[in-house]
């Protein structure tokens, strides 16, 4: 896959996550999608999404937005990182 392509699938990525807590109500600070999108590569695959949120949150919220991008994306939750500051 060309980088420029790659690049801009990442960005769509953290973009689309971004707006799925948005939508719930959550203020997100910073979103990292780390991935390999070659799928002639041996790793290739979504690695790691690292989401910073604003302030206190409820819980059950961030479980909701987690559990609907782990079916979305059709990754495990160990793979989403969420970071409350």
């Amino acid at each position: 896959m060309d980088e420029r392509i790659e690049k801009i699938y990442l960005e769509e990525l953290e973009n689309t996550t971004i707006s799925k807590f948005q939508i719930a109500g959550i203020e997100v600070e910073k979103c990292n999608v780390d991935a390999v999108l070659n799928t002639n590569k041996k790793n290739a695959g979504i690695h790691l999404i690292t989401v910073k949120i604003k302030g206190p949150v409820e819980q059950e919220k961030i479980d909701s937005v987690v559990k609907e991008l782990v079916q979305e994306y059709e990754i495990s939750e160990d793979k989403v990182k969420i970071i409350i500051r």
